[in-house]
């Protein structure tokens, strides 16, 4: 598919991997802060356990107003899509829908 349509909208992830997206820097910072001279597979299990604990410690209302930016997202990748899906000539309509 993206072969075919590398313009194509891309869906936005779940909930988890959109807080890694909007947390990145922070979560990028912590993780050289916390694991100096250290080889890739141990940076990458602090990464994961920086990550969990992040987003474990959420309150509520951090959750409720993630919850609502994806929910935005979405809607804006809905609207893309079809925007996408409009301008679509027959013949790339019929492969897209195929």
């Amino acid at each position: 598919m993206d072969d075919l349509f590398p313009n194509r909208p891309k869906p936005p992830p779940t909930l988890y991997f959109f807080f890694s997206q909007v947390n990145a820097e922070t979560i990028k910072a912590k993780v050289e802060e916390a694991s100096k001279d250290q080889n890739a597979a141990k940076k990458f299990r602090i990464r994961s356990s920086i990550h969990k604990e992040m987003y474990d410690d959420m309150t509520e209302k951090e959750t409720k107003k993630l919850t609502k930016k994806l929910e935005k997202a979405k809607r804006k990748y809905e609207l893309d899509q079809q925007e996408f899906e409009n301008n679509l000539s027959d013949e790339k309509r019929y492969q897209f829908e195929r």
